[in-house]
């Protein structure tokens, strides 16, 4: 089995779904979608993916995604079944400089849920749990179709058997998330969560699916006050006829990318709020040192002034020149605290790593607007840009 040791501030990605749900098919697309690269539409940020050589003894090789893609691309078979872990490792670039490690696991069995992390079920899901910097649950297009031909009905007020099959089948795939939120909670109790839906050519109206998923969250008591939620979706063809598990036509992808990428964000905004914190410390450290000199230049220039003000004669020069030379200090002082001041305001402008976070959001709401949904901890509606 596969062993995974986590590296420092790496973006962690686990997709959870059932078998099926197209965990897979989202590890192949999403792979190749960013290692041919992504740009905004006025080019300024220009995202590619690349495989991280130096972890190639304890991940996958990623030859195996590409051949998987060029499979699908070509019409022929569908990724099968995963039997075995398969762990990736991947470096994110922006415009051609590397902003931070990406690791995903593509894992079988569908949604765990049988025993608690902490008993050991699978050490390299199990970390991939505790450290994923979103949890996100895989929603096969199918299963939210059937949640919208329901049209709000429960278990008991159905007769007919196919709409009693869907609900029993929401059931299972929200109580599997359910489930293992329990899990998570105390191990990463802050993780936004990501609900992904897969094969969304399959929704009679993809154009509604954030609608239509807000509802089903709302419904079914999905929105954790103590995280924030996203949505999102992806295709392999808008118009893709797939006969059996194969493509026959209409490969086009989209939406492969955005679990990747806000996995990225999100990390890239946990860095930005410890160099915002480290930078303060260093800020309010040169700030306190030069408010204590400045302190100390002023009780001596005031020690002298009183000292002048004894004196009969009060033209001593030397203790003149000592005061003139304390204003200036003084004055020098002033000028630098402030200076400092400044520059402690201009800290979250000149974080490197949150600006990558939100030139990574940006491309998101350009290149797919009005598709991304995200739900503050209040339970609010709000645009991409707020998540971080």
């Amino acid at each position: 089995m596969i062993k995974y040791k986590r590296k420092k501030d790496t973006a962690i990605l686990l997709l959870m779904g059932r078998e099926s749900s197209g965990k897979t098919a989202s590890a192949i697309a999403g792979f190749s979608t960013l290692a041919k690269g992504v740009a905004s539409p006025k080019r300024t940020a220009r995202f590619s993916l690349r495989t991280d050589e130096a972890n190639e003894r304890e991940t996958v090789s990623t030859d195996h995604l590409i051949k998987a893609y060029q499979s699908m691309k070509k019409g022929k078979d569908l990724p099968g079944k995963t039997e075995n872990n398969q762990i990736y490792s991947f470096r994110l670039e922006k415009n051609g400089r590397e902003i931070c490690r990406l690791a995903q696991l593509d894992y079988p069995s569908g949604l765990r849920s049988s025993k608690s992390p902490a008993e050991g079920q699978d050490e390299a899901f199990n970390s991939f749990l505790a450290h994923a910097s979103i949890l996100a649950f895989v929603l096969p297009g199918d299963l939210l179709q059937s949640y919208i031909q329901l049209g709000g009905k429960t278990l008991e007020e159905v007769t007919d058997p196919v709409c009693m099959e869907n609900v029993l089948s929401i059931n299972r795939e929200i109580n599997h998330i359910k489930t293992l939120l329990l899990k998570a909670g105390e191990i990463n109790p802050h993780a936004p969560l990501l609900f992904y839906v897969t094969k969304s050519d399959l929704v009679a109206y993809p154009q509604n699916i954030p609608l239509v998923l807000e509802r089903l969250l709302r419904e079914w008591k999905l929105l954790d006050g103590n995280r924030k939620v996203l949505g999102c979706s992806s295709t392999l063809g808008k118009s893709a006829v797939i006969n059996g598990n194969q493509i026959q036509s209409g490969f086009a992808p989209e939406g492969f990318e955005i679990p990747l990428l806000l996995a990225a964000a999100r990390r890239q905004y946990v860095r930005g709020r410890k160099w915002n914190e480290k930078e303060t410390r260093f800020i309010d450290g040169t700030i306190r040192r030069l408010t204590q000199e400045r302190d100390e230049a002023a009780a001596s220039r005031a020690a002298l002034a009183v000292h002048l003000q004894t004196r009969l004669i009060k033209i001593f020069r030397p203790e003149k020149k000592a005061i003139r030379e304390l204003d200036e200090r003084i004055a020098q002082l002033d000028k630098t605290l402030l200076e400092k001041e400044k520059e402690k305001e201009m800290i979250p402008k000149r974080n490197p790593h949150q600006k990558h976070a939100r030139d990574i959001l940006s491309y998101i709401e350009t290149a797919y607007p009005n598709e991304v949904l995200y739900i503050n901890k209040k339970g609010q509606k709000r645009k991409l840009q707020n998540f971080i």
